[in-house]
């Protein structure tokens, strides 16, 4: 069986216990088969600090996760998109066993081959050739197959920021 979908999903929220945000996310995300597998903070003086995830979920687990996410703070924006890569796995598939039979067919040929050394050398450059494809294949049939495995969502937290009255700018007597 091949892979059907690939989740993702967008995920805003603002926040006033920003202080627990990052452990927050982590508890949430291992608690659903996943991880985090990059993890950015700004905090610049003056402005509303706010963290930025890349999720890594198990796949059976994105719709669970989502809740939970959700109830760390007020969501501001939310997408979910899924792609589906079943006819594409299916025919990256079909190119890497007519790659594979390409290699068979000239390594029988290179065995059976007692002609001139140029025809060998030939018949040796075009099995590199075909042993190139093959392994740029195989490693995207396993990047897609991870891709399958695991959803993934793109957090950003933001805190509920007020500007204190003594950075206004403004004479005491306006406030």
């Amino acid at each position: 069986p091949g892979p059907d979908e690939h989740r993702t999903g967008e995920l805003r929220l603002s926040t006033r216990a920003f202080d627990n945000a990052a452990n927050a996310v982590q508890q949430v995300v291992s608690q659903h088969s996943g991880y985090v597998a990059e993890l950015s903070r700004n905090s610049t003086a003056g402005q509303a600090r706010s963290l930025h995830a890349s999720l890594r979920v198990a796949a059976a687990e994105f719709d669970s996760l989502l809740p939970p996410l959700r109830a760390l703070g007020h969501v501001t924006y939310e997408s979910q998109s899924g792609q589906d890569v079943t006819k594409e796995f299916v025919d990256l598939n079909a190119r890497l066993a007519n790659a594979r039979n390409t290699e068979q067919r000239l390594t029988q040929l290179l065995r059976d081959r007692t002609g001139k050394l140029s025809d060998v050398l030939e018949v040796e450059e075009q099995i590199d050739n075909v042993r190139g494809r093959i392994e740029s294949m195989e490693a995207e049939v396993k990047s897609m197959s991870n891709q399958v495995t695991y959803a993934s969502v793109d957090l950003t937290i933001e805190e509920e920021y007020e500007v204190p009255l003594a950075e206004t700018g403004k004479p005491s007597s306006t406030r």
